[in-house]
């Protein structure tokens, strides 16, 4: 064993020639740890951010598959009320085209008893 005096020098010429001396070698680990621990940290709140805005994201497609059930619900309505409307539409018209015909046929029987045509 060498005395501490020359221990001294030692370390100093090891720490010289070798900078990853136990010392380094601990400030290095703690280094390592704090990074480790903030990166943990980091990726933490990063997992919660996620889970956020998937939470976020799900809960719009929701809101946005509801608003399309209601939006297909009224649009469906209205094709029903247009089918209705056209519907109605016909049967007046057919009505109208009848009333036409009544109206020339009473005006051919005026016209035959102005004109003595018996039938």
């Amino acid at each position: 064993m060498t005395p501490p005096c020359g221990n001294a020098k030692a370390s100093e010429r090891e720490s010289a020639r070798n900078p990853m001396t136990k010392r380094t070698f601990q400030s290095a680990n703690a280094v390592n740890k704090r990074r480790k621990k903030a990166q943990t940290g980091l990726e933490d709140i990063l997992n919660t951010r996620l889970e956020t805005d998937r939470a976020a994201l799900e809960f719009s497609r929701k809101q946005d598959e509801e608003r399309h059930k209601e939006q297909m619900a009224v649009l469906n309505a209205v094709a029903d009320s247009l089918r209705g409307l056209r519907d109605e539409q016909e049967r007046t018209n057919q009505m109208l085209r009848q009333q036409e015909l009544d109206r020339r046929e009473q005006e051919i029987r005026r016209r035959e008893k102005e004109l003595n045509i018996a039938e």
